[in-house]
């Protein structure tokens, strides 16, 4: 099932339903409503949904709606993985609000983000490596595995508080059938690493937890020789929930159109399961290109097997 993402027109509307029409104009009725969804928009989308029954909403994206007081995408206005209790507790409650929205949205669906660790992201001596043609090379190995050593260490304590915030958040999911899906990250120094998601996987149940793949993301690891992008997938792919879809143009500049960049979308084979699959697309890119280029990606994925 293939899905679009609000992130690419909710900050330009302030009519709901004006931003559902917007997308169903692309030619899609699966709507992901991402972490830029103000309390304002709320009655027009409901409007829009009421209007429309071929539209229903596929998915939302933490946190959904924003908190009072937040006018713009703001998916890591708390965190989950906070040394402070309280950071924690509002983190919590604004993702049980969410849960709260996708109930009345009737879907099952919410993309996380769990925090970061306090660092330096180690990737500009990573990228320096890659410009100087080093990407492939036992000197950039080494770096990489410096990078992956550092980070572990340092993410101890953060990835510890994460996985109490999960603990709450799962119950609550279990409490209301829905599933959480913890979203791949694009930098080091955000949660989870590769380790730490097999962690959290083996940790709770799989019925109210999964892996939500973002194909920019990992891309983004992949370019730095952090990770294979295929072979991610494929470890993962057994608690896959979703994705989202998008390219990278090196270095980092991702949301683009698939196709755009250097992901290996014909060897990410697990996408083809029947699973919400949400193109990420930055506002940048104009909406008259987009029915053409995303229906043909469409039309060249969805034929391949499982």
């Amino acid at each position: 099932m293939f899905a679009f993402s609000t992130c690419w027109n909710s900050d330009r509307h302030i009519d709901g339903a004006a931003m559902l029409r917007e997308i169903a104009g692309l030619g899609f009725t699966n709507i992901e409503l991402s972490h830029g969804i103000r309390v304002s928009l709320i009655e027009g989308i409901q409007k829009a949904l009421e209007k429309d029954p071929r539209l229903r909403v596929s998915s939302l994206h933490n946190y959904c709606p924003l908190p009072v007081g937040y006018i713009r995408s703001a998916p890591n206005v708390y965190d989950l993985s906070s040394e402070r209790s309280s950071e924690r507790a509002k983190a919590v409650r604004a993702t049980i609000a969410t849960m709260d929205f996708a109930e009345k949205m009737e879907t099952r669906h919410i993309v996380l983000h769990l925090g970061g660790v306090r660092m330096k992201d180690p990737v500009e001596p990573l990228m320096a490596s890659v410009a100087a043609g080093r990407r492939d090379t036992p000197e950039h190995r080494a770096l990489v595995e410096r990078a992956r050593r550092h980070r572990d260490v340092r993410g101890r304590g953060a990835f510890a508080h994460a996985m109490k915030s999960l603990a709450a958040l799962v119950e609550e999911a279990r409490l209301r059938n829905l599933v959480l899906g913890v979203e791949s990250r694009a930098r080091l120094d955000e949660i989870p690493s590769e380790s730490e998601m097999e962690r959290l996987l083996a940790e709770f149940p799989p019925e109210h937890l999964g892996y939500w793949h973002d194909t920019g993301h990992v891309q983004m690891w992949e370019n730095l020789g952090l990770a294979d992008h295929a072979a991610w997938l494929k470890k993962f792919q057994g608690r896959l929930v979703g994705a989202h879809l998008h390219d990278v143009i090196w270095p980092e500049h991702d949301h683009q159109l698939p196709g755009d960049g250097s992901a290996p979308f014909d060897r990410l084979t697990a996408l083809r399961a029947d699973l919400p699959k949400v193109f990420e697309i930055h506002p940048g890119i104009p909406g008259e290109v987009l029915p053409g280029r995303l229906g043909s990606f469409m039309k060249k994925l969805a034929p391949l097997p499982p």
